[in-house]
């Protein structure tokens, strides 16, 4: 957790200074009490982003090594979460089941009427 935390102020503090000097550059000075909307917008972009990436990097950088040297972390499709359903691969068997049968039939009839 004193990982994670540590790369959430680090990834936080960079992605607040990129913001800053970008809109700095641009003739913007966020901690001027004129723009403070935006700078409260820029600072929830910040916190977000510092998020999104301590929580990769924790995952990517961090992560347990098995006895092989390969790392346990397990790629996942972005569908896994919802589960398999073996009657739902059923029913789509028969689908393309009765699909190809419909096209073969499709096909007999266009031969038989040449």
């Amino acid at each position: 957790m004193i990982k994670f935390i540590a790369l959430l102020i680090t990834t936080t503090a960079i992605a607040g200074a990129l913001v800053y000097s970008v809109a700095f550059s641009q003739g913007l000075d966020l901690l001027n009490p004129q723009f403070r909307m935006i700078g409260l917008l820029g600072l929830v972009t910040t916190l977000y982003a510092g998020i999104r990436i301590s929580l990769f990097l924790n995952k990517v950088v961090f992560a347990e090594k098995d006895t092989d040297g390969q790392s346990s972390v397990k790629k996942r499709s972005a569908f896994e979460r919802w589960g398999r359903s073996s009657s739902l691969d059923a029913r789509m068997d028969a689908r393309r089941a009765r699909v190809e049968a419909a096209r073969a039939k499709q096909q007999s009839d266009i031969d038989d009427a040449e």
